[in-house]
């Protein structure tokens, strides 16, 4: 009996064999197939703001000198936490298809809004906070942009600003951003001409004979025969803040343009208007004159006879019953968090016995600021 099972497993033992080369075959086949094209680690490397601008406007000369260099810190690259460094310029440096290709990153707490007037493009900055930023020093393709008090904005100089490079200076905070067009659509070309053209008295009367025609066979939602839907101002208007809280003082920028879409310069009725207990209540607050044309600014301190947990809406009047623009904010009785967010790294996935534990913990508060040590 021993040795008929002596003899079976001689007979299995190659058959086995075969198959265990052959299971093995095919799992190195299937880790081949399914390889991975990209480096498990990013390296991130600090440069300074004049570095940056040379590789947003020449790219990357020497990666070679980076790479000898010890980096800042190392991320994994299918996880990048990139809201856990600190303001400044940065490269990351990884290989993708045996390539090695870098990624210029800008940590910054300026933010930028381009606001197109049909005249001149301008930049309006604002910090973390939400608060208008008027110290800072523009260029815009190497020319320094003045700021404009009236317009509480950057002007930026020249008619074909689109794909141009912004440089933005402020203490302890330098930035980059590229104006594209649809950033500052319309801002030259024929549809800004031909709009002028048509509210002006000329492009009226030379439009005149074909719009008459073209109302004898033109029905609209206004009945027949033709009746011109009625034109409404139109602009935007910005708050300092999204929420206050009472004894906050509220800033706000309105922009408006008249039904001919030109910029209005009349002064404006500023009301502010809220609901309680099912009733509207609506408080004068001032008359604004515009501060450049188109251009009305206003801030006011909210009261405690303000109840809170409340919408709020402040709306710009030219009459008793004629609203040409409005926008909101709500109050509530809130406190920032010390803490707003946090973060704890490792300096490794994997740690082995006589390994060095280093971990990085990072916090940053309700405006985005590192919370300081301690």
């Amino acid at each position: 009996s021993c040795i008929h099972n002596h003899r079976q497993m001689r007979k299995i033992l190659p058959v086995l064999l075969t198959l265990l080369c052959f299971c093995v075959s095919v799992h190195a086949q299937l880790r081949l197939k399914n390889a991975r094209f990209q480096s498990w680690e990013t390296l991130v490397f600090r440069i300074p703001a004049d570095s940056a601008a040379s590789v947003l406007s020449d790219g990357m000369v020497d990666p070679e000198w980076y790479l000898s260099r010890q980096p800042v810190t190392v991320f994994r690259t299918d996880n990048l936490p990139t809201e856990t460094l600190p303001i400044g310029h940065y490269l990351f440096f990884s290989l993708v298809n045996n390539n090695l290709v870098y990624e210029y990153f800008n940590q910054t707490a300026v933010q930028v809004r381009p606001v197109n007037n049909n005249h001149r493009v301008q930049l309006e900055l604002r910090d973390s906070t939400g608060a208008p930023i008027s110290d800072a020093r523009v260029w815009v393709n190497g020319h320094e942009s003045p700021y404009q008090p009236a317009l509480a904005a950057f002007q930026v100089n020249g008619r074909h600003p689109d794909n141009a490079l912004v440089k933005i200076a402020v203490p302890g905070d330098t930035s980059f951003v590229r104006l594209t067009a649809m950033q500052i659509e319309n801002n030259h070309g024929w549809s800004p001409w031909w709009n002028r053209l048509k509210s002006s008295r000329a492009g009226k009367l030379i439009r005149w004979p074909g719009k008459k025609i073209e109302r004898l066979f033109t029905r609209n939602y206004y009945g027949w025969p033709y009746r011109k839907a009625p034109r409404k101002p139109k602009g935007y208007m910005v708050f300092n803040k999204a929420l206050y809280k009472t004894g906050d003082t509220v800033k706000f920028k309105a922009y408006v343009l008249d039904k001919h879409n030109r910029r209005l310069k009349r002064s404006l009725a500023v009301r502010l208007s809220y609901q309680l207990n099912g009733r509207n209540i609506t408080l004068q607050l001032a008359s604004l004159k515009a501060s450049f044309a188109g251009s009305y600014t206003h801030e006011f301190v909210l009261g405690d006879s303000l109840p809170s947990d409340l919408n709020y809406r402040i709306g710009l009047w030219t009459g008793i019953d004629k609203e040409v623009l409005n926008g909101s904010f709500r109050i509530e009785d809130y406190l920032n968090d010390e803490v707003a967010s946090h973060s704890l790294r490792a300096s490794s996935d994997k740690f082995y016995r006589g390994d060095s534990m280093v971990f990085t913990l990072t916090a940053k508060d309700a405006a985005g600021l590192p919370v300081m040590d301690g």
